[in-house]
């Protein structure tokens, strides 16, 4: 029995030689500022702790390339940790949040200071941890990359993590004084089959420049991306729109969709360089402006300049549009070049059964005074250095009837001249005064007027009127024909004829219009007592007031059937049906009635009266002119 008792003993305090074991202990409360421990000498020891001290903490290097949970305390001097979600690893100083809630991953920086300071994220980007090791251009110093799964394997499990976004900071100049930066934001792009090479494109880059002070801004990528701008943009220096050879749109596009405000306003406070200056040197066949139109309605304006001319410069020259055209390039033989200045094309297709007005230039210019000398063109056209036959100062063609030109009296709109060139060039100039007969046409001309016509020059005046000859008339190797009546107080000068041709009844010479009777072409006639023309006659066979009549009265050679109408000629050169001898034949009354001979009547009675002489042997040309003197044989 002892020998049992003193093996227990012994076991018991070989229990304890290194260990501690507290058997049968009973629960109960432990006291919160009481702690059992070992002091120096491995004597277990009580220490009280003051309320709130947390238990000692080892915390030991790592650098695994593994995810551990971070610890974080909690208001009950706990160390707690998020296992799953709430991870940190070493080897890549990489922190990850996780959340499978409705509230995603959150990371909220809030500062209580009552102040303008804000909460603040920095990042450094250095080569070392060091005073003495430089960064360089080029170096990152910054970067948030955003990154999603994208569809590869249609959800069966083979996804792929792709990074979709970046905002990057870099160094772009680390020059000392002359520091200068550049942040991207990178979004990933492709060309509808793989991703791009470069997985980001520019979205927005910033490039601060290190001796200039400023910062060139990039937006878009890909000569077909869009930027929106939502709102106003304002730019405060120069904007440079390059669109490169390949960019396959518009260079600048301005969409408005604000239908009571302007698309485009421009503000500009220049006085000697040019608002806009567009330079279309490599421009061949299309046009330096293209304005498409199809909605304006009344008042609607295609282009509108508001010009006010508030001062005026001596010798100053301004232009409401001026178009300088140069040019240098040949036109070889048998090619054509056409060049307008300016061309308006106007095609109506609309049925019209009210009054159209369609008015391709208009000038319209008021004057407030009278003052000075105001010259005012409403067209001005100077021609010079070119073919003179083929140079136009204004050149109309109109439709053939309409007016080739229309000018209006200012006093009524109803008092008007008109110029109008039909077919084969025959032109018309008319005068209307629609209150009367007053619209007279005067040509005031410092010099001679020359009616140089390759036919007739016909003055056609109304019946019962006059043609008006004031002043001295020369007839230069001319003849006067047709004319009823010519009056004049003095008669200077030589009339000339020319013999006529062989075509009977031809004349130049007096024609008077007047008598009655019925006459035949190319009778010799003589003037009854009653005003009638009867047939001369070399028998003398008129009887009664007539007597003798008939070869010493009055002769004429009639023009046709009415003598008042188509005229009697007493005078001149006439070309008649029948031969009449030999050139310088006197002619004389034949005694056949109404006829002419060149062998005079040698019978008793009959009355022997010279007409005329013959100027053609065969044809019948004649110089008709009376004699006031007959014989008659006894």
């Amino acid at each position: 029995m002892i020998k049992w008792i003193g093996q227990h003993i012994w076991d018991f305090v070989s229990r304890f030689r290194n260990d501690v074991y507290l058997e049968n202990i009973a629960d109960g409360t432990v006291d919160s500022d009481k702690f059992l421990g070992l002091d120096s000498d491995n004597k277990i020891v009580k220490e009280a702790v003051s309320m709130g001290a947390a238990s000692t903490v080892t915390v030991t290097d790592n650098s695994d390339n593994a995810q551990y949970p971070i610890v974080f305390h909690n208001d009950s001097n706990s160390l707690l940790d998020d296992t799953d979600y709430f991870q940190y690893n070493p080897a890549k100083s990489t922190i990850y949040v996780d959340s499978g809630e409705t509230e995603c991953s959150v990371i909220a920086l809030k500062n209580f200071h009552n102040g303008t300071t804000a909460p603040k994220i920095q990042f450094y980007g250095q080569r070392a941890n060091d005073t003495s090791t430089v960064s360089q251009d080029g170096d990152d110093v910054g970067s948030l990359t955003f990154y999603g799964k994208n569809d590869a394997g249609g959800g069966s499990g083979t996804v792929e993590q792709v990074a979709f976004a970046k905002i990057l900071a870099e160094i772009q100049d680390a020059s000392d004084s002359d520091e200068a930066g550049k942040l991207s934001l990178l979004v990933a792009c492709s060309d509808g089959n793989n991703v791009s090479n470069t997985p980001y494109q520019q979205a927005l880059i910033a490039t601060g420049h290190g001796t200039n002070n400023t910062v060139d801004v990039g937006v878009g990528y890909g000569a077909t991306s869009t930027t929106t701008v939502a709102g106003s943009l304002n730019v405060t220096s120069g904007a440079d729109i390059n669109n490169p050879a390949d960019g396959g749109t518009s260079a600048l596009i301005v969409d408005n969709d604000d239908v009571d405000q302007i698309a485009l306003d421009i503000d500009a406070a220049n006085t000697t360089a040019d608002i806009i200056d567009i330079d279309a040197q490599a421009l061949t066949t299309g046009s330096v402006i293209n304005i498409d139109s199809n909605s304006l309605v009344d008042g609607g304006k295609l282009i509108n300049a508001d010009w006010d001319l508030v001062g005026a410069v001596d010798d100053g020259f301004q232009y409401g549009i001026r178009l300088n055209i140069d040019k240098s390039g040949n036109v070889a033989s048998g090619e054509n070049n056409y060049i307008y200045g300016s061309y308006i094309g106007f095609d109506d297709n609309g049925t019209n059964v009210g009054n159209s007005y369609f008015y391709g230039s208009t000038v319209n210019i008021t004057d407030a005074n009278d003052s000075g000398t105001n010259r005012r063109y409403g067209y001005q056209a100077y021609i010079s250095g070119g073919d003179a036959n083929k140079s136009y100062g204004y050149y109309s063609n109109v439709i053939n009837g309409g007016y080739d030109f229309y000018a209006r009296s200012s006093a009524s709109q109803f008092d008007y001249a008109t110029w109008q060139t039909g077919a084969n060039g025959a032109t018309t100039l008319t005068t209307e005064d629609n209150g009367g007969a007053a619209a007279h046409f005067e040509i005031a001309a410092d010099g001679d007027i020359t009616l140089d016509s390759a036919a007739q020059i016909k003055l056609e005046p109304a019946s019962g009127s006059n043609i008006l000859l004031d002043g001295t008339i020369a007839i230069d190797a001319g003849v006067v024909t047709g004319a009823t009546s010519i009056t004049s107080t003095t008669f200077i000068g030589n009339r000339t004829f020319t013999i006529t041709s062989d075509t009977h009844f031809e004349c130049q010479g007096d024609v008077l219009y007047f008598g009655g009777g019925s006459t035949t072409q190319g009778d010799l006639c003589y003037l009854k007592e009653n005003g009638e023309w009867g047939q001369a006659d070399a028998d003398g066979a008129a009887t009664g007031d007539d007597a003798d009549r008939d070869a010493m009265g009055m002769l004429a050679i009639a023009l046709g059937a009415d003598p008042d109408v188509d005229g009697m000629f007493i005078k001149g050169v006439i070309t008649l049906a029948y031969d009449m001898g030999d050139v310088g034949n006197p002619l004389y009354v034949k005694t056949t009635a109404g006829q002419i001979t060149s062998s005079p009547s040698t019978a008793s009675g009959d009355f022997i009266r010279v007409v005329g002489y013959c100027l053609d042997d065969t044809n019948g040309q004649i110089y008709f002119n009376p004699d006031n003197t007959w014989v008659e044989i006894a």
